[in-house]
């Protein structure tokens, strides 16, 4: 495909490749995806602004598949948790920072709908990082049944049983589940706070989770 000239490719792998740029020489994400995917990531990626999302930096459509060329984001994902040599700084820090991460994507209008650990990456500085926007969903938009298509382990209960329930909440229990079974028994180097946090953000009933994020963050910096 000639719009992928301008990129060279430094490893492949599924769906997702590799690439730098023979303009810029920055490496880049590309993502292959279904066009309905694909629209609705480019869509939610140009809208929402900060440094804690990939800049969606260009995208091509080919037959029923978008290429989408995406900022390549240095870390490693939550699942690293399971084998770092984890300090109690790091894991309060990491957990924070990713919260307050989730909390700028609700205040921007969208609901993820996919927080799993291959979506979290945080980096040397801990600054952490949500990725992959093709199930987001403005904030407000009215869903069917089948319409959040999450990753099982992290899905809140409300997906599968009321699914016209599924809210900004929603992300909560999937971004606790999500830091409950990467740090599995290292949970214990949270604060006590965090603990607190963690628990109430993954509660099966959606009332039971916190109704503002930002509210909570404020008794983690402490």
């Amino acid at each position: 495909m000639k719009w992928l000239s301008q990129y060279s490719l430094i490893k492949s792998g599924g769906k997702q490749a590799l690439y730098i740029s023979n303009r810029t020489g920055h490496k880049v994400l590309m993502k292959k995806t279904k066009i309905q995917s694909g629209v609705i990531e480019v869509g939610a990626l140009q809208k929402l602004k900060g440094n804690t999302f990939p800049k969606m930096l260009d995208f091509c459509v080919s037959g029923d598949e978008m290429h989408i060329a995406l900022q390549f984001i240095e870390g490693d994902t939550l699942n690293y948790l399971k084998a770092k040599d984890l300090c109690p700084f790091t894991a309060n820090q990491v957990f924070l920072n990713a919260l307050t991460t989730l909390d700028e994507i609700h205040k921007q209008g969208f609901i993820h709908c996919d927080i799993k650990p291959e979506n979290i990456i945080f980096d040397s500085q801990f600054r952490v990082y949500i990725i992959d926007f093709g199930t987001a969903q403005p904030l407000h938009y009215q869903r069917v049944r089948d319409e959040w298509r999450g990753s099982t382990l992290y899905m809140p209960p409300e997906a599968l049983y009321t699914p016209d329930a599924i809210d900004y909440r929603s992300d909560y229990y999937s971004i606790g589940k999500s830091f409950e079974l990467s740090l599995d028994h290292k949970v214990t180097l949270l604060s006590y706070n965090a603990i607190t946090c963690l628990k109430s953000l993954c509660a099966i009933i959606p009332n039971d989770r916190p109704s503002n994020l930002s509210e909570m963050l404020k008794t983690l910096k402490y």
